[in-house]
């Protein structure tokens, strides 16, 4: 909120200053016009040294207006410099709030399973795929990328094709249109498609204490941790207590995470297999 009103603030006086540029044009165009006509209207019967004092007098008023036009582009290009990486930060704030509106829609909307709970499909609630699972082009997924460092993490992804040769994946940081990533289907971790009923389905839910890998909130990242509480209706979400060593115990506060951003961790296996990946930026 201060970065946003820091920018308008800098727009509005940016626009303070074309205007004050606009009027000094006009002067200097107007004592332009006199300097080239030699003398005003009505000056035939002055002396020639009073013509040429008014041609000074023209002639110094015309390079103060001057001098206050260069100084207004200055402290105008001064402001659009100041102010053009906050003006891209803003944009950037923006977009990602777009975004998060987005997901969150998606959880919100997200279709409820109300059969039995031993016929419920794969990715409904807890219900995990089994490893022939393929996912659909514009799946959203979970995916684990590698850093030049070495380490890994679990990022929020769009499913954009699947080589059937190299069985890899093309998956689109949802975050980062530059950044895509090919994976093998253990570096994938596919989001539920169906919320469960708790009054109706409670075996479909994660229980308390389960480890599960959770989107941290207004982020687009997923970090192991442990469900603290279940949601009471359909409308609402876990809490989970994240692996954060800042807190005692290990884990940070619980935060509310919906349905739909809650998996089960990856399995020791894949985790602990080397990351095949290449990304294109």
């Amino acid at each position: 909120m201060e970065r946003s009103s820091s920018v308008t603030e800098a727009l509005r006086d940016l626009n303070e200053l074309i205007q004050k540029l606009v009027e000094e044009n006009i002067a200097c165009h107007k004592q332009l016009d006199y300097a080239r006509a030699g003398k005003e209207k009505g000056d035939r019967d002055i002396s020639s040294s009073q013509q040429r004092e008014r041609r000074k007098e023209c002639a110094d008023s015309l390079i103060q207006q001057l001098t206050h036009a260069e100084a207004a582009i200055n402290k105008a290009d001064f402001l659009i410099k100041e102010s053009s990486s906050d003006l891209a930060e803003v944009g950037i704030s923006f977009r990602r709030s777009t975004l998060f509106a987005l997901l969150r829609d998606h959880a919100d909307r997200l279709p409820v399973w109300r059969g039995e709970s031993d016929k419920a499909p794969a990715l409904c609630g807890n219900v995990q795929p089994d490893e022939k699972h393929k996912g659909r082009t514009g799946d959203h997924v979970a995916a684990r990328i590698s850093s030049c460092e070495g380490s890994s993490q679990w990022i929020l992804g769009v499913i954009q094709s699947f080589n059937g040769y190299t069985a890899r994946y093309a998956v689109q940081d949802i975050e980062r249109e530059d950044a895509m990533y090919y994976l093998q289907r253990r570096h994938i971790a596919f989001l539920p498609l169906q919320k469960v009923e708790p009054s109706k389905n409670p075996a479909l839910l994660y229980t308390l204490g389960d480890s599960v890998l959770a989107l941290y909130p207004h982020t687009t990242c997923f970090y192991p941790g442990v469900v603290h509480s279940q949601p009471k209706t359909v409308y609402d979400e876990y809490n989970v207590k994240f692996e954060d060593h800042h807190f005692e115990g290990g884990y940070s506060q619980p935060v509310a995470v919906s349905q739909r951003y809650i998996l089960h961790p990856p399995s020791k296996k894949a985790h602990s297999s080397s990351v095949s990946t290449e990304n294109i930026n």
